[in-house]
């Protein structure tokens, strides 16, 4: 899966202070989108759903595929999230049958806690052991299940992870314009990640 999201809008850095936003995009298929078991709109792979009336907080996101036949259910995925003021949280999602055949991502901000300290992504995983790299370096072995590195905000930064049996994931992260990265030197960055599975093909008999 490779996915290319552009993080100045991603994050929504000109929204007014008092309020969050969520963006979700599809991968695949029709998705019902809810925060706090509230239905807030529908999230298409032809239409992002992108919703800019969101209380600062905690807050549980919850996707449900809706285009499927009578009686079939696939995988909800579920999680709480802060969101914070003037920001947005975005999820990507290829929601399957179970989470062993989906994947996607939550991207999200926190406010650094030393505004002189350098910036930080972290990559979070539900497995330990996996390969990253940054930019086209080499390969780098985690034994964790996650990642945490500085960066700047001078270039745009692309991810590729990959674990044996999974489907590797690319994307990149901060805006294209230094004027948007810059409004980045207050946040580090927080990418929850789940991957798919790859499935074994079946001989014929």
């Amino acid at each position: 899966m490779h996915f290319n999201l552009d993080f100045g809008t991603v994050l929504g850095l000109n929204k007014p202070e008092n309020i969050s936003g969520l963006q979700v995009y599809s991968l695949n298929g029709s998705i019902d989108v809810f925060v706090d078991d509230v239905k807030i709109g529908k999230a298409t792979k032809d239409s992002p759903l992108i919703y800019d009336r969101i209380v600062p907080g905690k807050r549980r996101i919850k996707l449900i595929r809706s285009d499927l036949p009578t009686g079939l259910k696939y995988w909800v995925y579920s999680n709480t999230v802060e969101f914070i003021r003037s920001t947005s949280v975005v999820v990507s999602f290829n929601l399957g049958p179970t989470e062993r055949v989906s994947e996607g991502q939550l991207i999200y901000t926190v406010p650094k806690k030393d505004p002189n300290a350098n910036n930080k992504v972290r990559l979070n995983f539900k497995f330990e052991g996996f390969s990253v790299s940054i930019d086209g370096s080499p390969f780098l072995d985690v034994s964790s299940n996650f990642f945490e590195t500085v960066f700047n905000t001078n270039t745009q930064k692309r991810f590729r992870v990959t674990k044996l049996g999974y489907e590797p994931i690319e994307f990149v992260l901060l805006p294209s314009t230094q004027e948007e990265r810059s409004k980045l030197d207050n946040f580090d960055l927080v990418v929850d990640i789940i991957l798919m599975q790859k499935i074994l093909p079946v001989e014929n008999l």
